[in-house]
């Protein structure tokens, strides 16, 4: 029996360094640091987006 659901915790899937998809609970100070890390990442593909853009317009 998995305690993750019984303890209020989100199953989240995790894409690890090599690309495969983790299933698990987070909880706490990693759910926070997965969250900001998702978040970061959608910025860094937002501005090189905006860089390759702005390359293709000179």
């Amino acid at each position: 029996m998995e305690l993750g659901p019984l303890m209020g915790m989100p199953k989240t899937d995790v894409e690890d360094a090599s690309g495969r998809i983790l299933t698990g609970y987070i909880h706490g100070e990693h759910a926070l640091t997965l969250s900001l890390s998702r978040a970061l990442l959608r910025r860094i593909a937002e501005l090189e987006a905006k860089v390759s853009q702005l390359q293709q317009e000179k």
